[in-house]
């Protein structure tokens, strides 16, 4: 069922005029993008329009809900928005 959304999505992007491709959009735009930093930790807030034909979260998923762990990166899943936290690292590594 996905992939066929997903080839039916590039059929449209594809056979669309110029105008519609420009309007349609490979990657979903960012309604909302906030970033700030407490101590060593950065954060960055990111909500996504549906619009673009891969979806949300690319590969045709317009919804997430999750955890990504990897190094000093968390990254929150939240259904149709994202919230990164990285940890800056000392020169010597972290502490």
């Amino acid at each position: 069922m996905k992939k066929a959304l997903a080839f039916r999505g590039l059929y449209k992007l594809f056979t669309a005029s110029q105008k519609t491709k420009e309007e349609i959009g490979w990657a979903s735009k960012t309604i909302n993008k906030k970033k700030f930093k407490i101590g060593k930790y950065k954060f960055a807030y990111e909500r996504r329009d549906k619009s673009g034909v891969m979806g949300r979260f690319g590969g045709g998923w317009q919804y997430k809900l999750g955890i990504d762990i990897g190094g000093s990166t968390v990254i929150l899943n939240l259904l149709v928005a994202t919230l990164r936290i990285d940890h800056e690292k000392d020169k010597e590594g972290l502490k």
